[in-house]
């Protein structure tokens, strides 16, 4: 029970909350994931003196807890078993924010969830993508009623969702229009803006490549999920296969059916023998952005939001970005004065053609989007305002 329930005079808790006498506590919810390091980074620089926590869910024993860090950690093991759900429910529920990076909870902990009304009037969903464009499956009959009404259910019965790139938060509106969730946007970032977000120039590694006869290096998705359609953009490729080329395939995380990831490899393998990088096992944030600046070009045939912090930075570094004019990416960049090329036309391009210079036909939109890469003020602001509103409800 909270100190003032008891007082004489009713008073509410954001009376307290204004006067400065008790500090809301807000809990994120994190799993093991290659950028995890870097958002607690974020929270530990931006919100430990706000009364934030971090609750890893780990899989196995290696521990997630980073002792570099101030601001308060705690972790358990997870397994989406009823088990490990309702302990995760009994350690959170005291919490006045529960902020979930990710919804990546399965059916039945997310039922386990929605009976907790008390709980889901707490949470803050910050999407990823996946988890917002691609949920549904292929449930048919009685488990495809299910599966659908849970997941409808708990996507618009939380207090609110954060979108991390603006059109899903016009996707989310549009797909729910009479939730009563608070939608807002903010861009999922660290502690520091990376330097080649920060220096844009002018240099292009394409153009470079190409005059000095070097191989064009060409990344295909940045992971193993099938809605990138690996193989199809495989395919698109393959009249090029007898050119200077590499096909680098990024395959190490991203879908839980490594038999997936395994034919992509064989199948680029055989398309382009000796000609394919295939990564298969997960490494660092900082290890693969290092890797990835000798990219030249990249295609991301998807129709949703994916892979940001790689194409933000391929953006900042020139890279010639192919993508579905369908794709809610595509729209957004070429709006905003990035060049995205079309990935529908790549089948019937001539060589020379697919790795010519782009063009950026409109210099003041293209150079007001890449300096916002670099204002982490801005950045910090957005997610202040999230935490702000998320915690100033009614009691």
């Amino acid at each position: 029970m909270h100190a003032f329930s008891c007082l004489k005079y009713p008073v509410s808790k954001q009376n307290f909350l204004q006067k400065g006498w008790i500090t809301m506590r807000t809990i994120h919810i994190m799993r093991k994931e290659k950028f995890t390091k870097s958002i607690s980074e974020f929270y530990d620089v931006y919100f430990a003196e706000e009364g934030h926590v971090i609750l890893y869910l780990r899989e196995d024993q290696e521990t997630m807890i980073n002792n570099n860090l101030s601001i308060e950690q705690k972790e358990m093991i997870w397994d989406n078993s009823v088990k490990s759900t309702m302990k995760l429910l009994n350690t959170i529920k005291n919490y006045d924010c529960i902020v979930l990076h990710s919804l990546f909870l399965d059916d039945i902990s997310k039922g386990l969830f929605l009976l907790n009304k008390g709980v889901m009037k707490k949470i803050v969903w910050i999407e990823w993508g996946f988890d917002l464009y691609s949920w549904r499956g292929e449930w048919i009959g009685i488990n495809k009623f299910i599966h659908e009404y849970l997941n409808k259910a708990f996507r618009t019965k939380v207090y609110a969702m954060v979108g991390i790139f603006p059109p899903d938060c016009d996707y989310y509106r549009n797909e729910y229009p009479k939730s009563k969730t608070k939608v807002f946007y903010a861009p999922y970032c660290s502690a520091k803006v990376a330097k080649e977000l920060q220096n844009y120039t002018p240099h292009r590694q394409l153009r470079e490549s190409r005059e000095n006869g070097q191989e064009i290096y060409i990344q295909v998705g940045h992971n193993a999920m099938e809605s990138l359609n690996h193989k199809k953009v495989l395919d698109s490729l393959k009249h090029f296969a007898n050119e200077k080329i590499k096909i680098f395939l990024p395959l190490s995380y991203g879908n839980d059916n490594d038999q997936y990831a395994k034919e992509v490899a064989e199948y680029a393998q055989k398309l382009f023998p000796g000609k394919t990088i295939v990564l298969n096992d997960f490494m660092k944030a900082d290890e693969y952005f290092k890797l990835t600046k000798r990219i030249d070009i990249a295609i991301f045939d998807t129709k949703r939001q994916c892979g940001l912090g790689n194409i933000n930075r391929m953006i900042c570094r020139n890279v010639k970005l192919y993508m579905p004019k369908e794709s809610v990416m595509y729209k957004y960049f070429r709006e905003n004065g990035v060049p995205i090329q079309d990935f529908d036309d790549v089948k019937n391009m001539s060589f020379q053609e697919f790795i010519s210079d782009f063009e950026i036909t409109d210099q003041k939109e293209f150079d007001k989007f890449v300096l916002h890469f670099s204002d982490m003020p801005a950045k910090v602001k957005k997610w202040k305002n999230v935490y702000k509103l998320s915690n100033d409800r009614s009691y």
